[in-house]
């Protein structure tokens, strides 16, 4: 089954302009997922007591990226979606209600999961048990000295800190340009100083924050200008984003704190956004398959729910290794499989449902507060 753009409504003008789905963003969010489980599915398996070492030759210590591509992509959209209400303060309660019921519901239910499993088997300083610290994980909240419970929920503090950042766009643009400018001024002063190290300022002003500013110019360019090279940009920014993959896998020891390959990965991602997004609006990207689809609408929930199925996959290699022989790679192909089924499980019987049940209270909401 393939979907085709062609058959959907185009953006124009007026209540239309949420109505073009871009299927092809859609299925790299998927991909960038998939790149994610295969970045801690590999250092999982690698720690001592189970291989040892990385599937194929460590192939995969790029495949983090796949956070980078996210924030390019987080930028992209609330920028494609929200342009039209800027400066409309009448739209920000329903860009808040909608930016909460997509994030919170469904990352409630996997902290809940997890912290049923801590129940059973707590972490080594019983961080979970704290009460200060329950609450600041629930809020997305970050703390200056731990990580958070589920530990992929880092990026999400950095996207309610864009979320809140960009709402100021509602109210009075020009207000909101000078606090981006100034927000994207000091992250580039800390890319090239260093000079904040510390909490709050070391989360505020990390390399990361700037990703987003890549998304927005991307959705404004496709905005506002003519369409320049489609496939030329998709096939540029692929080849960047893995061509600075391969180097950090097997050529280059990228120090942790190092900006340069997040701008690599960002850029590329960029260009490769465009690309598919410009490529969709002309016509020129005809198809996407909707299997590729499907595993976009599921991204959310592989994202946020693949470190747990592979945390209990763990157990079971444990276990079975005492009775059959485990080759590594074929391991590894394994646990990735699974877990990618058991998430899209998830969203197909959880997320998708709970996001469907919150949207409609939420319509019923304004439509209440619309009479009133």
């Amino acid at each position: 089954m393939a979907f085709t753009p062609q058959s959907l409504p185009r953006s124009g003008g007026g209540d239309r302009r949420h109505s073009l789905k871009l299927l092809s963003v859609e299925a790299a969010r998927g991909a960038a997922a998939v790149l994610v489980v295969l970045f801690h599915t590999s250092n999982m398996l690698a720690a001592p007591k189970y291989f040892g070492e990385m599937a194929f030759h460590g192939l995969f210590k790029f495949a983090g990226a796949g956070v980078d591509f996210f924030f390019v992509l987080s930028g992209f959209i609330i920028f494609h979606v929200h342009r039209t209400d800027l400066g409309n303060p009448a739209r920000f309660s329903k860009y808040v209600a909608r930016r909460f019921v997509r994030i919170y519901p469904t990352y409630w239910v996997v902290l809940f999961i997890l912290g049923l499993i801590l129940v059973v088997s707590p972490s080594r300083d019983l961080y979970e048990r704290d009460v200060v610290a329950v609450v600041t994980n629930l809020l997305l909240l970050p703390a200056p000295d731990h990580e958070p419970i589920l530990g992929v929920a880092w990026t999400l503090q950095h996207e309610v800190l864009f979320y809140a950042l960009f709402s100021v766009l509602f109210f009075r643009i020009s207000l909101g340009v000078a606090v981006l400018t100034v927000w994207a001024a000091l992250i580039t002063w800390q890319m090239l100083t260093g000079d904040f190290r510390t909490f709050p300022a070391s989360f505020l002003f990390s390399t990361f924050n700037i990703q987003f500013f890549f998304g927005i110019a991307v959705a404004a360019a496709l905005w506002r200008l003519p369409p320049f090279r489609p496939g030329l940009m998709l096939s540029a920014g692929t080849m960047l984003f893995f061509a600075t993959g391969l180097a950090e896998s097997f050529i280059a020891n990228f120090p942790s704190q190092s900006s340069g390959p997040h701008l690599l990965y960002a850029s590329g991602a960029a260009l490769a956004l465009y690309g598919m997004a410009a490529g969709e609006r002309t016509g020129r990207l005809n198809t996407v398959p909707g299997w590729a689809v499907s595993l976009g609408t599921a991204s959310y929930s592989i994202y946020l729910l693949h470190t747990i199925v592979i945390m209990i996959l763990q157990q079971v290699i444990l276990f079975a290794r005492r009775f059959v022989p485990m080759p590594l790679e074929l391991t590894f192909i394994g646990v990735v499989a699974i877990t990618i089924l058991i998430c899209v499980y998830f969203s197909f019987f959880v997320e998708q449902p709970l996001l469907a049940w919150s949207r409609r209270a939420m319509t019923r909401k304004y439509a209440v507060s619309t009479a009133g």
